[in-house]
């Protein structure tokens, strides 16, 4: 997922010497996103970067859990066996990463507003479903060095 401030303004902060130096709201969207997994039952943050003006997470979704089923899987790194079963696992959770992602955005936006802070959100959000363990790695990758690439 990538959200982007409008007219990527730089609100969270910073980058200076290959270090995110993170402003006060900066420092609130880091904690949010963070606090992700005790909010949401079934989101888990696997990677996230918070940079000037916009964010990258891997978000997993994972699948309600039927105690009385014990062939669901509900594990985000193992491979679903086929593209049928892989399509229907992601059908089952549509709508759960918006609800995350939006709930995310209406709370950062509530805090700047109740602090006087000018903020603003790009409309909507990027995201891509992340298909195999190699695409997992490349995207992982390029999270975490995300703050060393910055203005190069």
């Amino acid at each position: 997922v990538t959200i982007c401030t409008k007219d990527m303004e730089y609100y969270f902060g910073n980058i200076e010497n290959n270090t995110m130096i993170l402003s006060d709201i900066g420092r609130f969207t880091n904690d949010l996103i963070a606090a992700i997994p005790q909010n949401y039952q079934g989101a888990e943050v696997l990677s996230y970067v918070v940079m000037p003006n916009h964010l990258h997470m891997i978000i997993c979704i994972h699948a309600e859990v039927d105690t009385t089923d014990d062939s669901i899987d509900t594990s985000c790194n193992d491979a679903v066996e086929s593209k049928h079963e892989f399509m229907q696992e992601i059908s089952t959770n549509m709508g759960k990463l918006s609800k995350v992602v939006n709930h995310l955005k209406g709370a950062i936006t509530k805090y700047a507003r109740a602090n006087a802070m000018p903020f603003a959100w790009q409309s909507r959000f990027y995201d891509e479903i992340i298909r195999d363990e190699e695409a997992f790695i490349n995207i992982k990758r390029y999270i975490e060095t995300n703050i060393y690439r910055w203005d190069k």
